[in-house]
């Protein structure tokens, strides 16, 4: 099972409003099912409340499929030191849709910490 955060913009500009929608999908299903939404203002940062809805969710997921693994993937607006902390702490599997920097295309730390770190493509 997969626990999908999906922004999803429908108009361009400050002025209109952003909803953020939480997702899941079955195993390999195609099809997801919306599960929770919160509506933003249109001048709100992306990841605005992220860290509460994916909690609220999350607790629910869990009571539902107490054995089931979650993964939550996340636009790169989403991603912070904070969220990254928060999604280590749930211990859910991660992706984060982020463009590459030459940082990260060289491997692993050094000290071998990171469990989710970003992989080159």
């Amino acid at each position: 099972m997969a626990t999908d955060c999906i922004p999803q913009v429908t108009f361009e500009g400050e002025g209109f409003p952003k909803p953020v929608v939480a997702a899941v999908t079955f195993d390999a299903e195609r099809e997801q099912f919306a599960v929770a939404a919160v509506l933003h203002p249109g001048n709100a940062r992306a990841g605005l409340g992220a860290r509460a809805l994916l909690r609220q969710v999350l607790t629910k997921l869990r009571r539902a499929f107490p054995t089931a693994t979650f993964r939550v993937r996340l636009d790169r607006g989403f991603a912070s030191a904070k969220m990254f902390a928060f999604l280590e702490r749930e211990a859910v599997v991660y992706v984060v849709a982020m463009a590459a920097t030459r940082a990260w295309t060289s491997g692993p730390p050094a000290d071998g910490q990171g469990a989710g770190d970003p992989v080159a493509p």
